[in-house]
């Protein structure tokens, strides 16, 4: 038998986040805002908020800063694993660093995921050398 689970449809939840980013609204804070529509955020939201900005990596990064104040939340390694993504495929390897040393000032650990991405992005740039693996070379 399988187990069938109960999820929470968030697509009505990551559109309405992702239409307070796109607009043009400068007088209200992004986190003013969001206290106003009375949105809450899981871990998941942030990953589908962030996949849905994939394209506009500033959005994607304005929101994952947003993301991080609400008290009771914190990052994980999925989410921390979608925006080093968008980091990479934009070639932005100071923000991926960033978010690296963000991970571990927050004790986040990272999964297979997480080096999977960063090898991907790192050896498309070719930024990447055996001395990385022997440990001689940081990222």
């Amino acid at each position: 038998m399988r187990k069938v689970q109960n999820l929470e449809d968030v697509s009505p939840i990551v559109h309405r986040i992702t239409e307070i980013l796109r607009s043009e609204n400068t007088v209200i804070p992004l986190g003013q805002q969001s206290e106003e529509t009375g949105i809450s955020f899981s871990s998941g939201i942030v990953e589908k908020v962030l996949e849905s900005c994939f394209k506009v990596g500033y959005f994607a990064l304005q929101f994952f800063d947003w993301a991080n104040l609400p008290p009771g939340f914190s990052r994980t390694a999925e989410t921390y694993n979608v925006m080093i993504y968008i980091a990479g495929e934009a070639e932005d390897f100071d923000l991926v660093e960033k978010l690296v040393r963000q991970m571990d000032e927050e004790s986040c650990l990272k999964n297979i995921k997480t080096w999977t991405i960063l090898i991907l992005h790192y050896g498309k740039a070719k930024k990447i050398s055996i001395e990385y693996f022997r440990g001689d070379e940081e990222i």
